[in-house]
């Protein structure tokens, strides 16, 4: 009597550590932790060819980070005109811009990095990408930037960057998008540019933006890596950048805007921008600029199972980012201060608050 042999097929595919023992049906090979397959206990799971080492952590393979390895992970550094001809009050609204931008990204350490370089004649560092690793310190650290003067080197300012700051042992990741920042007023004093080339040939994407009446918009043009990566602004504009849905039904911020003259210009950064909302804001239709960041600054897919509460946001796929007063990993944790804030400040995790600007303090009372 001839016998058959029937192989079984596992659609989805068993992992490493499984084997399929009967159509569609895997049987751990390997020991079990709390019930579920060793190597397997990560839900959602590990894409890219992440490893799942325990319950919910993967170990991601170069190029891609995030708690379930679905990221593409980038170094941005902003590169900022300081010279003579921006002067102070200028440079202030320019960081306090930074700062609202920074606000909106996912920065972590794993995730996004932050550096900011400042150009006159010559260029200085703020800081790396490896100094700070929290939102939190990275705006700190915009808005503490002091402003200088001179003329203005923006070539030198480029081969700066991307010779010394993109660099292995400042912070740099060989895996991740690197992207350069460039905000200026005027035009470059230098006619040569080695500095570009050097950001070229380092695969850097440069982003630009004239502000002002004095840019010299074809050479900025020259310098990005695409034309739809440059746009112009004025220092008077306010520059909305967004992530989201606007929690108000009601504008009177708008309104206010209106009454002084305002142009509103805005960004939105992500997948579940409204953006119906965001066009019904901004000054004119072409000053809705949702499509140009979102293509460099990689935005995370929306996938927060079963999803973020308390008003979190769903900045990659299991990972919430809360609001003021919760934390967890949904955000389903209401934090507490004791003493409580004061003077506007917000309970951001346990007996630690954050202050409005003017105080300081455990409780904001300095």
């Amino acid at each position: 009597m001839a016998l058959s042999l029937v192989l079984a097929i596992c659609n989805p595919p068993c992992n490493s550590h499984e084997t399929c023992y009967a159509p569609d049906t895997c049987r751990c090979s390997n020991k079990t932790v709390g019930g579920v397959c060793f190597g397997h206990a990560c839900f959602p799971p590990c894409q890219h060819g992440g490893e799942c080492y325990g319950p919910n952590k993967c170990s991601c393979r170069p190029g891609y980070a995030g708690d379930i390895c679905d990221v593409n992970p980038s170094d941005i550094i902003f590169v900022v005109d300081e010279s003579g001809s921006v002067g102070n009050d200028n440079f202030r609204v320019t960081m306090e811009y930074l700062a609202n931008a920074v606000n909106r990204l996912p920065i972590r350490y794993d995730l996004l990095r932050i550096g900011l370089a400042l150009f006159s004649s010559s260029t200085r560092k703020s800081f790396e990408l490896d100094d700070h690793s929290t939102k939190e310190n990275v705006t700190d650290a915009i808005l503490k930037t002091y402003f200088g003067r001179g003329l203005t080197d923006i070539d030198g300012a480029l081969g700066y960057t991307c010779g010394d700051m993109f660099q292995l042992t400042k912070g740099d990741r060989p895996y991740a998008q690197n992207i350069l920042v460039l905000l200026t007023d005027g035009r470059s004093s230098s006619a040569n540019n080695p500095g570009l080339q050097k950001c070229k040939s380092k695969n850097v994407t440069i982003i630009g933006i004239g502000i002002g009446s004095s840019v010299d918009e074809q050479q900025l043009k020259s310098l990005v890596s695409k034309p739809e990566y440059y746009f112009d602004t004025t220092y008077d504009n306010l520059v909305l950048i967004t992530d989201g849905q606007s929690p108000s039904a009601n504008n009177p911020g708008l309104q206010r805007c209106k009454n002084k003259d305002v142009t509103i210009i805005g960004i939105g950064i992500g997948d579940s921008i409204d953006e119906m909302q965001l066009k019904s804001l901004v000054s004119k239709p072409e000053y809705n600029l949702e499509k140009t960041l979102p293509k460099l600054i990689k935005t995370i897919t929306d996938f927060c199972p079963p999803g973020c509460r308390n008003g979190g946001t769903c900045i990659s796929r299991g990972l919430c980012q809360c609001p003021g007063g919760f934390k967890g990993l949904l955000c389903e944790t209401k934090v507490t201060c004791n003493p409580e804030c004061m003077n506007n400040g917000t309970c951001t995790d346990t007996n630690k608050c954050t202050c409005i600007r003017g105080y300081e303090g455990n409780s904001c009372t300095i």
